[in-house]
């Protein structure tokens, strides 16, 4: 079965085989160091599993208008605190 993988570092997606799926975790194939296979949270902190790379894009994608729209309502901020401080006078 192909899942795929974002992570919380960057823009990629990485297509994996997993062996198995619950409701809320994959369990990934069986190797060395992990030999029943290693179970990881289909959502967490760091990593979010999808069922499509088209779902793969669009969470990406989402996040990353989210950081615009956020640095957005700083700079707006920022630049009124300016002209706030900017008008202070001497009392």
């Amino acid at each position: 079965m192909i899942k795929y993988r974002t992570t919380k570092y960057d823009n990629e997606i990485k297509k994996i085989e997993i062996e198995r799926e619950t409701e809320k975790q994959v369990v990934l194939r069986p190797d060395t160091w992990n030999p029943k296979g290693r179970r990881e949270n289909k959502i967490s902190e760091y990593d979010n599993w999808h069922d499509t790379f088209e779902e793969a894009r669009e969470f990406l994608l989402q996040r990353e208008y989210r950081k615009r729209d956020d640095a957005l309502r700083d700079q707006a901020k920022a630049e009124k605190n300016i002209v706030n401080i900017n008008g202070l006078k001497e009392e």
